[in-house]
């Protein structure tokens, strides 16, 4: 498995997009590339992708959204929001 991401050619952006009858409203987050104090947050993985997580862990391409920023996924907190979050 091999990482995507040299900045000449991609750049990786998080956020959520929430659509109501006042019109479309983009929140973005800041990312940053997974270390030791995350993984110790991260559920234990299935026996199925184990070995996967540890490879992406090994070869540091798993990408982490910064704590500060979880609560703003949740939005405006309304129920006629559509909300869509895209990494």
């Amino acid at each position: 498995m091999e990482e995507k991401s040299d900045p000449s050619f991609v750049e990786w952006t998080a956020y959520v997009k929430e659509v109501n009858a006042s019109g479309k409203f983009y929140t973005y987050f800041e990312m940053h590339k997974c270390d030791e104090n995350d993984f110790k947050h991260f559920h234990p993985p299935s026996k199925q992708i184990e070995k996967t997580i540890s490879n992406l862990k090994e070869k540091k391409i798993l990408w982490c959204l910064d704590p500060s920023d979880i609560g703003a996924l949740y939005g405006r907190r309304t129920m006629d929001n559509f909300r869509k979050v895209s990494f």
